[in-house]
């Protein structure tokens, strides 16, 4: 009896050892992820910024070209943390296969689940060679972010209020993007807001104030925005890329539950996700205002077929029909970006003169930064 209960003492003394190691390894990944991200953020807005004061007599497509390879540099850090770090896997279906080599401008949609589907587009446009053309469109408030805000702007993201959009504003940045010479994803979450099973009432009641059918695994998307994108960059895109996006271990006792948050994903706790694209060629959107919106809708009734079909059947285990493509990321890149980052890191975060650099430039570029966007809004 008493060999009994030291066994089960045991037990749960080393069940706590490996729940306490497992809390405190989330963690370190936590804060090892915010150091490199956080650390790197400010060298690379240096090169940027002297890029854009030496640029600036030059024409708008080359300073783009310069600013697209730093962006993509931060990106391709970022998907080396979630993937090679953290392990994460993605595995493609649809069009993949059929479009893997090719390379073009075009316009990206995905259903919008959680602040980690950046890093899902991003992972596909990384398989395509063209992350650093990425224009996305981002929410207001996001242009508050220190350093950020400012950067992403002066990159051609277009920032936007779901509640009262500025669609002179967003023209005015789209005809920037319509330069033939300047390489561009534009990237847009039509749904306006992430997917939560409280939105589904606002969702559904605008289903039936319109007699439209309801949509239980995505919400009806706000059509005017990307119908507007779509009009404007017609004649600088070839297609529009069409992404419909599962994470791994969404679906619990046959129910979907939320989609992890990006802590997750560069912690390891999400260790797959299911990406579907559909490739429509551009020719093959309709040009009117009404069609537009007709065939907006129409790909939002499509994901929902896809992701009923997996969701609502509790013995279907198959994200995606068609088999799963994995395309892993270019090693050489990853060293030589990695090899830049530490040598960036050891100066910048680790010599006092350094240090007082990178202090600098946070400050002194957040100021500028929000100085420079409040004079943009009022002009």
């Amino acid at each position: 009896m008493e060999a009994t209960m030291d066994c089960a003492q045991a037990d749960c003394g080393s069940a706590s050892s490996m729940t306490f190691q497992s809390v405190l390894l989330k963690w370190v990944r936590i804060y090892f992820n915010l150091f490199v991200l956080l650390g790197t953020a400010g060298p690379l807005y240096i090169a940027w910024f002297i890029w854009r004061m030496v640029s600036l007599p030059l024409p708008a497509h080359i300073y783009q070209r310069g600013d697209d390879f730093i962006f993509e540099y931060y990106q391709r850090l970022a998907l080396i943390l979630a993937e090679t770090f953290a392990g994460l896997e993605i595995h493609f279906y649809g069009d993949f296969k059929d479009i893997m080599d090719k390379r073009e401008n075009f316009l990206l949609m995905s259903n919008h689940q959680t602040a980690s589907d950046w890093i899902m587009n991003n992972s596909v446009a990384e398989r395509f060679n063209c992350v650093g053309h990425m224009r996305y469109f981002m929410k207001d408030f996001i242009k508050l972010f220190p350093l950020y805000g400012f950067y992403f702007y002066h990159h051609g993201c277009i920032y936007v209020n779901r509640k009262n959009c500025d669609f002179e504003k967003m023209r005015r940045n789209l005809v920037y993007l319509q330069n033939k010479r300047i390489s561009t994803i534009v990237t847009i979450f039509p749904e306006g807001t992430r997917y939560r099973p409280e939105l589904l009432e606002e969702s559904h009641k605008f289903a039936d104030k319109n007699f439209l059918r309801r949509l239980n695994h995505v919400l009806y998307p706000r059509t005017r925005g990307l119908g507007a994108t779509i009009d404007y960059m017609r004649h600088n895109v070839e297609a529009l890329y069409d992404l419909t996006v599962i994470y791994d271990n969404t679906k619990v006792d046959g129910k979907r539950v939320g989609a992890p948050s990006l802590i997750a994903l560069f912690t390891g706790d999400c260790p797959v996700v299911h990406v579907h694209l559909e490739r429509i060629p551009i020719a093959d959107i309709p040009k009117e205002e009404a069609e537009i919106k007709d065939f907006i809708l129409n790909q939002f009734l499509k994901k929902e077929e896809l992701l009923s079909k997996y969701y609502d059947d509790p013995t279907n285990t198959q994200p995606f029909p068609g088999g799963a493509l994995q395309k892993p990321l270019n090693h050489t890149r990853q060293m030589i970006v990695l090899a830049i980052s530490v040598i960036a890191l050891c100066y910048f975060c680790f010599t006092w003169s350094g240090i007082s650099i990178i202090m600098k430039v946070w400050i002194m570029g957040t100021l500028f930064g929000y100085g420079w966007l409040l004079l943009n809004h009022f002009v």
